[in-house]
């Protein structure tokens, strides 16, 4: 038997983003909308993160963030810890788009966090660079590879802080839609001397056109129900705000919990 559901949208008194927001899951809460590489890390050497993490955050931040450690041998044997957490995008040619998030290190010797994006998906086993027709935005960089970047513990954002060159935007030339991958690689080198480590925190990662940045605006709650179409196995919303929760309710009025990719998305409900 089919089960039936009844679908609530429920806008919440929240911040409303009413420009186009490029980037997903921005706030680092959860890991549904990333993809993680692990590069061409070596086997020795150690990564851990977390998402939501909430014993610390970048002052810019606005709650629970992503937390990423690593350390490495310091064996002497060139290798890297070298992590990439990114998205795949469609993106307009043409067009000026402004990158920013909020940003915390615990500064290291050989330490680096860069943009990246690209073409091709990031592989593990190589790093993802000029080499596989990547494309450097800018970053943060160790005082010991990059002078004009903090010596100590640095807490800011990327558009006001990011210390590698002047670039504060992505700029594909051309035009009509291209898709990329675009992400941050963070991780320090092994040169022999000390087994180095670093700490980093990433929040509120966005991306939009220039001059459209999402504007915020307070909005009442309002409960929206919508009934399946009996003839059809699927159902398509439309809605001219962003959609802040979904909860689908079965007509015993149980409550469907995997609606996450529900939002901006699409989901099969069975």
């Amino acid at each position: 038997m089919k089960k039936l559901y009844i679908i609530s949208l429920i806008l919440m008194i929240v911040p409303v983003m009413y420009a186009q927001e490029m980037i997903f899951g921005g706030n680092m809460e959860n890991d549904t909308a990333w993809k993680v590489s692990l590069l061409n890390t070596g086997e020795d050497n150690f990564i851990e993160y977390f998402f939501n993490y909430s014993d610390d955050y970048p002052t810019e931040g606005k709650g629970n963030c992503l937390y990423v450690t690593g350390t490495n041998t310091g064996t002497g044997n060139g290798t890297l810890t070298n992590i990439m957490f990114y998205q795949k995008l469609t993106l307009k040619m043409g067009v000026n788009y402004i990158l920013d998030f909020a940003y915390k290190d615990m500064r290291s010797f050989n330490y680096w966090l860069e943009v990246w994006y690209g073409p091709t998906e990031p592989q593990a086993g190589s790093d993802y660079d000029a080499n596989v027709g990547a494309t450097f935005v800018n970053g943060f960089k160790s005082t010991n590879w990059q002078a004009s970047c903090p010596s100590d513990e640095f807490d800011g954002t990327f558009q006001n802080d990011a210390c590698i060159n002047e670039t504060k935007q992505i700029f594909i030339d051309g035009e009509g839609d291209t898709t990329v991958y675009l992400g941050f690689r963070m991780g320090i080198y092994d040169d022999g001397s000390n087994g180095y480590e670093f700490t980093t925190l990433i929040d509120e990662v966005t991306l939009y056109e220039e001059g459209h940045k999402p504007s915020l605006l307070n909005e009442k709650t309002d409960n929206q129900f919508l009934y399946p179409n009996p003839f059809t196995d699927n159902l398509t919303i439309n809605h001219d705000q962003l959609i802040q929760s979904v909860r689908v309710i079965n007509a015993q009025g149980h409550v469907y919990y995997k609606v996450s990719s529900l939002i901006q998305n699409s989901a099969d409900i069975s």
